[in-house]
């Protein structure tokens, strides 16, 4: 039997790539979603904007919200699985950032994978393009936590397909973070003993790296901040040379300053 699925998009100040990219890639799926929620962490959506959604997809259940929870793309997506389940919604969660798009067998292929019953997470290869170039990587073969202690090795919103149940039972999106949401959520789904993932060898979802807006984007302040607070959650497991790594990174493509990281677990200490 096919599963239910909904599609959950955050969405901030972004109206036309909402629009272009997003919904018109649902649009074109050969499996329709059971329903779409879109919450709104941002300015009111204009009233063209919701119009051309309705347009886009005429037959489909669709709720659009405020952020109910705490600004952020964490407290919109929390906003969305907690609609879900107040509605009784049984099913897998496909969440679709507002400027990402994906290929039409994207939720067929995704549905496929878990149709055994026994998945309750699948994981589809997620295009790189970085101003039109795609940057080559390989599909995930392997995962496990520690792959996303320093980086990511290719999962994060737009390819994120979990059972909502599941996606409740580790506890949503850590709403506390401005960034990094991929990496905290793949830890903490990789850590909990019920997960079962199925690895979707196919491309069939695109991000679009640098869009404007972006929470990667580097020296924001969201994405600083995120950096900072994931160190402060995640340091301590990490290894000597993975915490090296990580800092190097944060440096070297996202503006950091070193200091910014000792700065953190210090005002953690000070505080608890």
């Amino acid at each position: 039997m096919t599963r239910a699925v909904a599609v959950v998009i955050a969405t901030k100040n972004r109206p036309d790539l909402l629009v272009r990219r997003a919904i018109s890639s649902i649009a074109r799926q050969t499996q329709q979603p059971a329903r779409i929620v879109i919450v709104n962490d941002g300015h009111e959506l204009p009233t063209e904007t919701r119009a051309a959604i309705r347009r886009a997809l005429p037959e489909l259940a669709i709720t659009i919200s405020r952020n109910a929870r705490r600004t952020g793309a964490g407290g919109a997506w929390n906003t969305a699985l907690a609609h879900l389940k107040r509605s009784g919604f049984a099913g897998f969660v496909a969440l679709l950032d507002d400027d990402d798009e994906w290929t039409p067998e994207h939720l067929s292929a995704n549905l496929d994978a878990v149709k055994d019953g026994h998945k309750n997470v699948a994981i589809s290869g997620l295009r790189l393009l970085k101003e039109g170039v795609e940057i080559p990587r390989p599909l995930i073969t392997t995962l496990a936590a520690s792959d996303f202690l320093v980086s990511n090795p290719g999962w994060q919103g737009s390819n994120t397909f979990v059972e909502l149940t599941h996606f409740l039972a580790v506890g949503g999106f850590r709403e506390s973070l401005r960034s990094a949401h991929d990496r905290d959520l793949a830890i903490r789904l990789l850590d909990h003993p019920a997960t079962r993932i199925a690895l979707v060898p196919r491309w069939t979802a695109t991000w679009h790296l640098g869009t404007p807006g972006c929470l990667s984007q580097a020296g924001s302040e969201a994405k600083l901040q995120g950096l900072c607070e994931f160190w402060r959650l995640y340091h301590p497991r990490m290894k000597t040379k993975e915490r090296v790594d990580f800092i190097e990174r944060a440096v070297d493509l996202f503006g950091a300053r070193r200091a910014m990281f000792s700065s953190s677990i210090r005002s953690a200490h000070e505080q608890g």
